[in-house]
């Protein structure tokens, strides 16, 4: 059991039983009377039903807490039996991340490997947050054509972006409507959450929130600090930052742990690391993310990428993605078995400096060229022209045939002609 499942073992077991050790019996709660208008809601029974090798159930919500005899949610709810019920304590209630994240999803994923004192003796409950999974009305933003507006000018960072994001702004409002997308925020999704320790029977909240989910855990206990048994928080999330702060931490906290990541891989995996170091796995990340981002393809893989950052168990997955968008074209491959006698002259930039394979003197940048070099093991030879490069980093296709001469635009940071210079190298 590693430390952190013992700490939660320890946090939510402890001081659960009464004194001769008897299992928590599940009952209604009764309400304070300045709740009766959720009298309704939280008299409902969940009729719990197999689905897979857990139990599902839907509950009732009302969309806004300030009408609720108006407009209603459904939302899913799944839960894992304990597996001792005859030593069973409570409920304990899973809260998942993003916001956006499915809280069935993850009592799923997560059901099988949680610790197994916790497992023993709680029912482990998830569900799906208000708009989003299977709730019903949920979040709808599909986007159709490319979009109306134009880049604002003045913006050189996110300006690309403005366009696409207004687009699908607009597609949430139209698709979803105005009064659902009004209570989709985390107050709301409170409010839920005390409706569901009501009708689990819990006259005090046991709960496990992750990222995002520590958030609601967080204004949970805020609102209702006498209705908190025990609760977990893992991967604080900081409720005095606003959306435009909170952003930028989480991006350096992403940052952070990819550099953890270059260090410890080989060590935290024993599996094959996309680099040798920390300084050939960074730059080996920056090279893939440079070639989607080129074919428009960076924002798929770095969602494929941040979330294995985050636990060490996954590195192994993590360096498998990173290794699976580094592979050479097929073009290349072909270049390299086909050019054996080509001198392969590459553009300079005086500003990276960016070629580095062991085959000329990056520092000397006065003459018009560098070259050209011997590869050890190859006649394909390499010469750098300082006086061609396009400063734009853009690719030239590998498409010359036959020996002879042939020209590669961009540096060594650019993936084919990283990869011609490795594989020519036997490196």
């Amino acid at each position: 059991m590693s430390w952190k499942c013992g700490l939660v073992s320890i946090a939510l077991v402890a001081g659960c039983t009464t004194s001769q050790g008897s299992p928590a019996p599940v009952t209604k709660v009764d309400e304070p009377e300045h709740e009766a208008a959720l009298t309704s809601f939280h008299r409902q029974t969940l009729d719990w039903r197999p689905c897979d090798a857990l139990q599902c159930a839907k509950l009732t919500v009302p969309v806004d807490y300030r009408r609720p005899d108006g407009p209603k949610f459904t939302l899913p709810v799944i839960k894992a039996a304990p597996t001792r019920p005859g030593e069973r304590i409570g409920t304990l209630v899973a809260g998942a991340g993003g916001p956006g994240q499915s809280g069935v999803a993850m009592v799923k994923d997560i059901a099988g490997t949680w610790p197994a004192p916790v497992r023993a003796r709680f029912d482990l409950v998830g569900f799906d947050p208000r708009g989003i999974g299977g709730s019903e009305p949920r979040l709808r933003c599909d986007t159709e054509g490319e979009p109306a507006s134009k880049a604002p000018e003045g913006l050189p960072v996110i300006g690309a972006e403005v366009p696409s994001t207004r687009q699908y702004a607009e597609a949430c409002l139209k698709n979803t409507g105005e009064n659902v997308l009004r209570h989709l925020g985390t107050d709301d999704v409170v409010s839920d959450l005390d409706v569901l320790r009501v009708v689990t029977g819990q006259e005090k909240l046991t709960y496990l929130g992750y990222s995002y989910g520590t958030r609601i855990g967080q204004l949970y206990a805020d609102r209702f600090p006498k209705k908190v048994r025990a609760m977990v928080l893992d991967g604080v999330d900081n409720t005095y930052l606003d959306w435009r702060a909170d952003t930028v931490e989480q991006a350096k906290g992403v940052e952070d742990t990819l550099l953890t990541y270059a260090k410890q891989c080989a060590i935290r995996t024993g599996k094959p690391c996309p680099g040798h170091d920390e300084t050939e796995i960074l730059s080996t990340v920056d090279r893939v993310l440079a070639k989607a981002d080129k074919a428009d393809e960076g924002s798929v893989l770095r969602s494929e990428i941040s979330p294995k950052l985050t636990f060490p168990a996954d590195w192994a997955e993590l360096s498998e993605i990173i290794l699976g968008a580094d592979a050479p074209s097929d073009e290349v491959l072909r270049f390299v078995r086909t050019h054996p006698d080509t001198l392969v002259i590459i553009g300079g930039d005086h500003e990276t400096g960016g070629l580095s394979i062991e085959n000329y003197d990056a520092s000397d940048t006065d003459p018009d060229q560098d070259g050209p070099f011997d590869v050890p093991g190859s006649k394909l030879r390499f010469t750098v022209d300082w006086t061609t490069h396009d400063h734009t980093g853009a690719d030239t296709p590998i498409t010359a045939e036959g020996p002879g001469s042939t020209r590669l635009g961009g540096t060594v940071e650019n993936t084919d002609v990283y990869w011609v210079m490795r594989l020519a190298s036997g490196l």
